[in-house]
């Protein structure tokens, strides 16, 4: 069964920064993510779309992701164009951070996150079923 609610009508190059806070698309990882393999995944995602891969604080305690890559309170401040944040609960602390993002996409299962209060475009839902499905649009020939 395809889901015919989003379509892709086209790409365009964008400029990539190094940094987080120099990017104009981010895919940011959250507490949902169930280890630390799983965010290649998230990275693909990044990399079709032309941004990168940042994170909450939770993945940078365990280790998975670095402190640069970190975003809120004790990371960084970001203001990309479009931001994807998957399996991020919404902390105060992350919020704050990201206060200047023009779109936010939030995916996750728990539809009283508080990171749906922010976001222009919640989607309740797995994000181990919603982005690989993304991943597999971006990749398309067609976008029909």
């Amino acid at each position: 069964m395809t889901d015919e609610r989003v379509r892709i009508l086209g790409m365009k190059e964008t400029e990539r920064g190094d940094s987080i806070t120099d990017q104009k698309i981010l895919v940011v990882a959250g507490r949902g993510v169930r280890k630390k393999g799983d965010l290649e995944m998230l990275r693909e995602l990044a990399k079709l779309l032309g941004g990168g891969l940042a994170s909450s604080r939770a993945l940078v305690e365990k280790g998975w992701m670095s402190p640069g890559e970190q975003i809120g309170l004790s990371g960084n401040t970001v203001s990309p164009q479009y931001m994807i944040t998957c399996g991020v609960s919404g902390t105060v602390q992350f919020m704050a951070g990201i206060k200047q993002t023009k779109n936010i996409i939030a995916i996750n299962t728990d539809s009283r996150s508080r990171i749906f209060e922010i976001a222009h475009y919640p989607v309740c839902g797995d994000l181990y079923e919603i982005v690989p499905k993304m991943i597999e649009r971006l990749k398309c020939k067609s976008f029909e």
